[in-house]
């Protein structure tokens, strides 16, 4: 896997899992505060229905107006039942369903089927119904109440699904947006590096003066371009080395090769030689002259790779005459060639 995936899988993965996280907590709150706030108003509606009741004989009636009572009945579910657990109070709508009565929970949600009839409320597909119910005790003129109160949650329900569906649909495309993100985000993040390998792969023996350009950050880039330059110096520098030693041993060779040669060309002219000793010097003289053929093309290659790092100097005529006279002093006297030298010192 090229590192540009592996950088972007991470940066999704990363991102994805803190827009889940993120998404949990707000799907929380979002889910618990409405039934906070349902469990609050059938704390409320509870204590109002109970104040539109008269305690009388231990049943609870209904006053004379019952005005609030008729209009809450049909919004709520409401039983009220007495110390020893026996109904003495319900609403109308317990007359088209019977929810269980749960004492060891205070809050829960229940679904159940009825029939036709109530207006106010609304089915689902399977003529289902989800209630919040809410159990609590209440004193009231001074004895306890278990008050059983629910109501109708259908809209509320859907508004949930609602949310999650609406929260997974968010989380897709936050993901889409964090794959096409990372991916452009790791190719500006390698973008150095490509331009460092592009610039590393011109580099070559012919091209080592080449470096490449620092950036203004001292990031990691940054010594990574360093270290990559000061490998680039040493072996530009070796390469170098190499270069001069061929082109100074070639430069060396070439005169002992080129008296060589002269000596056996005079011993081979002489006609008081044996005939084996002559066939002898006509074959080291071979081997003289292919040797000095392969000396003049080290030399020649030693010449044209110096050729773009040639830097002219100054060199001293005289000396150089007075060494080359020097070197060939042997095979002038042989020739028997006489030689008037005047040279002023310091000829440049």
């Amino acid at each position: 896997m090229k590192i540009r995936n592996k950088i972007t899988l991470w940066i999704t993965g990363a991102g994805l899992l803190a827009g889940l996280l993120f998404s949990l907590v707000i799907s929380y709150e979002m889910i618990e505060q409405p039934y906070e706030l349902l469990d609050r108003e059938l704390d409320s509606q509870a204590h109002t229905l109970l104040a539109g009741l008269d305690p009388r004989g231990g049943l609870l009636t209904a006053h004379p107006d019952t005005t609030m009572l008729d209009s809450l009945g049909r919004l709520y579910w409401f039983k009220v039942f007495n110390g020893q657990q026996k109904l003495v109070y319900s609403s109308a709508m317990t007359n088209y369903i019977d929810l269980p009565l749960r004492t060891d929970r205070k809050n829960y949600n229940i679904s159940a089927a009825i029939p036709p009839g109530p207006p106010a409320l609304e089915r689902d597909d399977n003529n289902e119904v989800t209630f919040r119910v809410r159990v609590f005790t209440i004193s009231f003129s001074g004895q306890d109440y278990l008050v059983q109160i629910a109501r109708p949650m259908e809209k509320l329900q859907e508004e949930i699904v609602d949310l999650v569906i609406s929260i997974t649909v968010g989380l897709l495309l936050f993901t889409i947006t964090l794959l096409l993100s990372g991916y452009f985000v790791a190719g500006k993040i390698l973008q150095p590096i490509a331009d460092i390998n592009a610039l590393a792969r011109e580099i070559s023996e012919k091209t080592l003066d080449k470096r490449i350009p620092l950036g203004r950050n001292q990031d990691e880039l940054y010594t990574l371009s360093s270290s990559l330059n000061q490998m680039f110096d040493r072996l530009q520098f070796s390469f170098q080395r190499q270069k001069e030693f061929i082109a100074n041993a070639s430069h060396e060779l070439k005169t002992p090769i080129a008296m060589q040669r002269l000596f056996f060309g005079e011993v081979l002219q002489r006609n008081d030689l044996p005939d084996d000793l002559t066939t002898r010097l006509a074959s080291q003289s071979a081997i003289v002259f292919r040797m000095d053929r392969l000396v003049k093309n080290l030399l020649e290659l030693s010449t044209l790779e110096f050729k773009e790092t040639f830097t002219p100097t100054q060199v001293d005529l005289a000396r150089m005459l007075t060494t080359a006279l020097y070197e060939f002093e042997e095979i002038i006297q042989a020739s028997d060639i006489h030689l008037d030298v005047a040279l002023e010192d310091s000829v440049f």
